[in-house]
This record gives structure tokens, C-alpha cells and sequence, in this order.
């Protein structure tokens, strides 16, 4: 059934750079434009000719996207509610997250699973955000500033026919012609990035729960760092992939926006199988344990100073403190004036306080690159 749109709302809502993207994908040749200001674009495919508009703020914007609309309905033979939705993904990538199973067989969940599914779904996008910043073990409360600009840009889309579905829309800015954006040292818009970097992860990630299925060695997914994996980006796929202690069948797949190039050798389609999910719980406490704790504060006793010779620049100190209400003994590396504050307060038992990024080294706990080292009261 065809049929056209008249809601004045839904037609101001196009967006003329995402109409103007679409055309050109599916091979709509722009006519050259006169001198003076542009207010119209002019694109003609065989015998069709389209007139868009380029601003909405024009009088007769909705009456003109209607017009497009109904011409693009004859020149594919498609329906203009089906065009309108393509129009709104052709410069976006779409990520979409589907429950698969009979618990979703009629596109519904509860909503607390539901709510589990977005908060997820948000929770893996950012993973991939802050991997195309830094890929890391383990992104804690601070995130990089780019990561947390690009999530409030990214929008949720409509949900669509079938089983659950949440969809994720990750709009990417006109593309600039290579040549262009070479001479102007112009790099890979960020937003593409990041879909880049999830889909590069997302295959890194269930290698590593194959491998770790046949073998039982979680090893694969430190090594997957470099490639986008995370404890955050395992977190939230276990997220994904389990509910309550519930497993589930979860597929992700990715939509490449039709207006730029589709990166080369990406996977687009990710099943998750119910064996998998606590594989990656078990991954993301792995890659944690193993993660720097960045801006983290020792305090404690000093009950062990070594400084060989004894007249070195620097020395090593032990320090009886604890690490989330565990006690334990931590090891430090200081110099200079810094060692001099660790003698004293081992002389007068007093607490020392230092702050710096705490690893686990085996069974040792150490404070990597020290600072703000002070004697401070018990009580404090």
C-alpha cells in the first residue's frame, strides 16, 4: 500500500543534507548552479528531476520534501514511509541490537529487561568511544572527553518490526572529497571511528570467548586491547548476553551510512550464543584485575625502606595500606625529597600518603609514578 505523507511535522523533521546524501548514493547527478545565494539543489536520475530545498526555514520546505518524496516513490517504486526511514540512515551508521528467542518472538520484552538492554546497548557504544581515544584494559569512572561528547550526539532510533530491537544512529558529517580533506590534513570523522573501532572489537571480542570456550585461557582478550576490547566493552556485553542469570541469543549488527566508503574487512554481524555471556564476565574481571587504577591514593605505615647504595637518588618503600578495604602491602618507588618524607614518617610512625596508579604485579600490588607524597594523620 503506497501513501503519501502530509504530517507538516514529519516532513520539517528531513534534514536537506540527509535527502541530498541520499540521492547521490543511489546515483542522482546534482545539476551546476547558477551565481548567487543557494537556497535549491537541483538532481535528476533519468527522466525524474528533484528540486530540494536547502534550509527548512523556506515556506514551502514540507511542500517540496512532499514532492520529493512522491517522485522518489515512482523512480523506485517504494513506499514513501519505507524512502523516509532510509533517508534518516543513508549518513549514519546504525547499529542495531536484536533479542533473539521466544522472549521477544512479538518485538516485546519486560521492561526491566528491556531497560537492561538499553543500558547495555549505551554502555558497549561507549566502550567503543573511548577505545578509538585510547584503547585501555579498563575505562574507570573518568572517561576521555571526546567519548563522553560523542554519546551525547549518538541517537537511539525507532524500534523496528521482529524481535526486539534496539537501534543506535551514529550520524557522520558531509563527506569532503579524499583529495580535499588530504590537502587540509582532514582525518576520518570521529563518529565513523568509533563504528570502525566497535566492529574491529566486537570480532576481537568473540574470537577471544571461542578460544576461551576451547581452551578455557582468557589470555586473547588482554591481547585484544590494541583492537578496541575492554573490561567496559566485555561488561556490557555480558550485559547483553545474560538477565538475571538468564542467558540469551543477542545479535549485533552494523549499517555502514550509504553517503561514505565502507571501511574494508569489517564484519557487519555478531551472534552472541548463551554459552558465551559469562565468558565475558569473566573476561571483564580479568581485564580489571589487570588495569591500572589511575589517580589511586596509598596510605598507610611505612615498614620497609631499601635504598641500595644508600646513597642513591632513589629507593623503594613498602607501605602497609589497603586497597578497597582490604589490607594490603603496597610497594613504591620514590626519590629524592619524597624518600626523605618516607624515612621520617618510618621513623615517627607516621601515615605517608601518595598518589599515583596502582597495578598488580602477581601476587605484589605496586604505585606507578608517585606523587604528592605527604605525612598525613591516622584520622585524616
Amino acid at each position: 500500500m503506497k501513501v503519501d505523507l502530509r504530517d507538516r511535522d514529519a516532513l520539517y523533521a528531513v534534514r536537506p543534507s540527509d535527502v541530498a546524501a541520499y540521492l547521490r548514493s543511489r546515483g542522482w547527478q546534482e545539476q551546476e548552479h547558477p551565481g548567487g545565494a543557494l537556497t535549491w539543489a537541483e538532481f535528476t536520475l533519468h527522466d525524474f528531476e528533484i528540486a530540494l530545498p536547502l534550509s527548512s526555514d523556506l515556506r514551502d520546505f514540507p511542500l517540496r520534501i512532499a514532492e520529493a518524496l512522491q517522485t522518489l516513490e515512482l523512480a523506485e517504486n517504494r513506499d514513501q514511509l519505507q524512502i523516509l526511514a532510509d533517508l534518516s540512515t543513508t549518513a549514519a551508521d546504525v547499529v542495531r541490537v536484536q533479542v533473539l528467542g521466544q522472549e521477544a518472538v512479538d518485538g516485546t520484552l519486560p521492561l526491566d529487561r528491556a531497560l537492561e538492554v538499553v543500558t547495555s546497548t549505551h554502555d558497549m557504544m561507549l566502550a567503543a568511544a573511548c577505545a578509538a581515544v585510547d584503547p585501555k584494559l579498563f575505562y574507570a569512572s573518568r572517561k576521555p572527553t571526546r567519548a563522553t561528547e560523542y554519546m551525547r550526539q549518538v541517537r537511539m532510533g525507532q524500534t523496528e518490526r521482529g524481535s526486539f530491537v534496539v537501534t543506535v544512529l551514529s550520524r557522520l558529517p558531509p563527506e569532503i572529497p579524499a583529495d580535499q580533506a588530504q590537502l587540509l590534513g582532514i582525518e576520518e570523522p570521529f563518529q565513523r571511528r568509533v563504528t570502525d573501532k566497535l566492529s574491529e572489537a566486537m570480532t576481537a571480542a568473540t574470537n577471544a570467548a571461542a578460544h576461551a570456550i576451547a581452551t578455557g585461557n582468557l589470555n586473547d582478550f588482554e591481547a585484544a586491547v590494541p583492537r578496541g576490547v575492554s573490561a567496559n566493552l566485555c561488561d556490557a556485553l555480558s550485559g547483553l548476553g545474560t538477565f538475571e542469570g538468564t542467558a540469551r541469543n543477542v545479535a549485533v549488527n552494523v549499517s555502514w551510512a550509504k553517503a561514505r566508503p565502507t571501511p574494508p574487512n569489517r564484519q557487519d554481524r555478531f551472534v552472541m550464543t548463551p554459552d558465551v555471556g559469562p565468558v565475558f564476565h569473566e573476561a571483564a574481571v580479568l581485564l580489571k584485575t589487570k588495569a591500572p587504577r589511575e589517580e589511586f591514593e596509598v596510605r598507610g605505615q611505612v615498614f620497609r625502606l631499601m635504598r641500595d647504595p644508600p646513597n642513591a637518588t632513589e629507593g623503594e618503600i613498602t607501605v602497609a595500606g589497603s586497597i578497597d578495604g582490604v589490607p594490603r602491602n603496597i610497594w613504591i618507588v620514590l626519590t629524592g625529597a619524597d624518600y626523605g618524607l618516607a624515612i621520617q614518617a618510618h621513623d615517627h610512625r607516621s601515615f605517608l600518603s601518595a598518589v599515583g596508579n596502582l597495578k598488580k604485579d602477581g601476587r605484589s600490588y605496586r604505585l606507578h609514578n608517585a606523587r604528592d607524597v605527604r605525612i598525613v594523620d591516622e584520622g585524616d
